[in-house]
Protein backbone atom coordinates (compact mmCIF):
# COMPACT_ATOMS: atom_id res chain seq x y z
CA UNK A 1 0.00 0.00 0.00
CA UNK A 2 2.85 2.20 0.83
CA UNK A 3 4.61 1.54 -2.22
CA UNK A 4 1.24 2.30 -4.26
CA UNK A 5 0.95 5.75 -2.71
CA UNK A 6 4.60 6.87 -3.29
CA UNK A 7 4.21 5.78 -7.08
CA UNK A 8 0.82 8.06 -7.05
CA UNK A 9 2.48 10.83 -5.55
CA UNK A 10 5.76 10.54 -8.26
CA UNK A 11 3.26 10.65 -11.14
CA UNK A 12 1.56 13.75 -9.43
CA UNK A 13 4.83 15.33 -9.08
CA UNK A 14 5.91 14.75 -12.86
CA UNK A 15 2.40 15.52 -14.09
CA UNK A 16 2.77 18.95 -12.16
CA UNK A 17 6.06 19.40 -13.00
CA UNK A 18 5.16 19.48 -16.97
CA UNK A 19 2.49 21.42 -15.84
CA UNK A 20 4.33 24.03 -15.11
CA UNK A 21 6.96 23.83 -17.52
CA UNK A 22 3.95 24.39 -19.95
CA UNK A 23 2.70 27.07 -17.98
CA UNK A 24 6.20 28.77 -18.06
CA UNK A 25 7.17 27.53 -22.15
CA UNK A 26 3.79 29.33 -22.88
CA UNK A 27 4.77 32.50 -21.28
CA UNK A 28 8.20 32.91 -22.76
CA UNK A 29 5.99 32.51 -26.41
CA UNK A 30 4.13 35.17 -25.54
CA UNK A 31 1.47 32.76 -25.79
CA UNK A 32 -0.69 34.72 -22.31
CA UNK A 33 -4.03 33.00 -23.11
CA UNK A 34 -2.84 29.16 -23.08
CA UNK A 35 -0.48 30.00 -20.09
CA UNK A 36 -3.22 31.36 -18.42
CA UNK A 37 -5.76 28.34 -19.36
CA UNK A 38 -2.97 25.83 -17.94
CA UNK A 39 -2.68 27.82 -14.80
CA UNK A 40 -6.31 27.71 -14.05
CA UNK A 41 -5.99 24.07 -14.80
CA UNK A 42 -3.41 23.16 -12.57
CA UNK A 43 -5.02 24.96 -9.78
CA UNK A 44 -8.14 22.85 -10.40
CA UNK A 45 -6.60 19.71 -11.54
CA UNK A 46 -3.66 19.20 -8.60
CA UNK A 47 -4.70 21.08 -5.88
CA UNK A 48 -9.05 20.57 -6.36
CA UNK A 49 -10.05 23.89 -6.27
CA UNK A 50 -9.91 26.73 -8.45
CA UNK A 51 -7.05 29.81 -9.44
CA UNK A 52 -9.53 32.37 -7.22
CA UNK A 53 -9.64 30.39 -4.15
CA UNK A 54 -5.55 30.14 -3.71
CA UNK A 55 -5.96 33.92 -4.80
CA UNK A 56 -7.66 34.17 -1.81
CA UNK A 57 -7.05 34.14 2.10
CA UNK A 58 -6.36 30.27 2.95
CA UNK A 59 -4.34 28.62 5.63
CA UNK A 60 -1.01 26.39 4.87
CA UNK A 61 -1.86 24.04 7.46
CA UNK A 62 -4.96 23.62 7.32
CA UNK A 63 -4.91 23.18 3.27
CA UNK A 64 -1.73 20.91 3.29
CA UNK A 65 -1.40 19.58 6.80
CA UNK A 66 2.04 18.54 8.22
CA UNK A 67 3.11 15.25 6.98
CA UNK A 68 5.29 14.90 4.23
CA UNK A 69 2.98 14.76 1.28
CA UNK A 70 1.26 17.85 2.44
CA UNK A 71 4.63 19.67 2.72
CA UNK A 72 5.05 18.38 -0.70
CA UNK A 73 2.38 19.74 -2.16
CA UNK A 74 2.89 23.13 -0.11
CA UNK A 75 6.47 23.46 -2.04
CA UNK A 76 4.75 22.78 -5.45
CA UNK A 77 1.57 25.37 -4.66
CA UNK A 78 4.45 27.96 -4.01
CA UNK A 79 5.78 26.74 -7.36
CA UNK A 80 2.58 27.44 -8.98
CA UNK A 81 2.07 30.57 -6.95
CA UNK A 82 5.29 31.81 -8.56
CA UNK A 83 4.72 30.85 -11.88
CA UNK A 84 0.96 32.79 -11.79
CA UNK A 85 2.91 35.57 -10.64
CA UNK A 86 5.35 35.24 -13.47
CA UNK A 87 2.21 35.86 -15.44
CA UNK A 88 0.89 39.01 -13.28
CA UNK A 89 4.38 40.76 -13.61
CA UNK A 90 4.11 44.40 -13.13
CA UNK A 91 0.40 44.13 -11.02
CA UNK A 92 -0.37 44.39 -7.51
CA UNK A 93 -1.56 41.20 -8.04
CA UNK A 94 1.69 39.75 -8.81
CA UNK A 95 3.27 41.24 -5.28
CA UNK A 96 -0.17 39.78 -3.45
CA UNK A 97 1.28 36.12 -5.33
CA UNK A 98 4.75 36.54 -4.51
CA UNK A 99 3.76 37.10 -1.03
CA UNK A 100 1.45 34.34 -0.65
CA UNK A 101 4.60 31.90 -2.11
CA UNK A 102 7.15 33.67 0.18
CA UNK A 103 4.47 32.99 3.23
CA UNK A 104 4.05 29.17 2.19
CA UNK A 105 7.63 28.64 1.85
CA UNK A 106 8.36 30.21 5.42
CA UNK A 107 5.83 27.47 6.17
CA UNK A 108 7.81 24.71 4.69
CA UNK A 109 10.85 26.24 6.52
CA UNK A 110 9.88 26.26 9.88
CA UNK A 111 7.16 23.31 9.84
CA UNK A 112 9.04 20.34 7.86
CA UNK A 113 12.28 20.35 9.78
CA UNK A 114 13.87 20.42 6.74
CA UNK A 115 16.74 22.82 5.17
CA UNK A 116 16.34 22.92 1.52
CA UNK A 117 18.83 25.07 -0.36
CA UNK A 118 16.40 25.60 -3.62
CA UNK A 119 13.85 26.84 -0.95
CA UNK A 120 16.58 29.28 -0.02
CA UNK A 121 16.81 30.56 -3.37
CA UNK A 122 13.43 30.66 -3.93
CA UNK A 123 12.85 32.87 -0.74
CA UNK A 124 16.08 35.08 -2.21
CA UNK A 125 14.61 35.05 -5.45
CA UNK A 126 10.85 36.53 -4.51
CA UNK A 127 12.96 38.53 -1.32
CA UNK A 128 14.51 40.75 -5.17
CA UNK A 129 11.69 40.72 -6.33
CA UNK A 130 9.55 42.61 -4.13
CA UNK A 131 12.65 44.58 -3.22
CA UNK A 132 13.96 43.35 0.02
CA UNK A 133 17.95 42.75 -0.37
Amino acid sequence: MIRRERDLMMRWIQTLTAALDRIMHGRNDDNTENSEKELEKAYTEFFGKDRAYFRGDWEPEKEFGKDEEGFLKAEYMAKLLLADADAQTGTDKEKELLEKAESLLLFLEQESGVASFERMGLLASIGRRLGRK
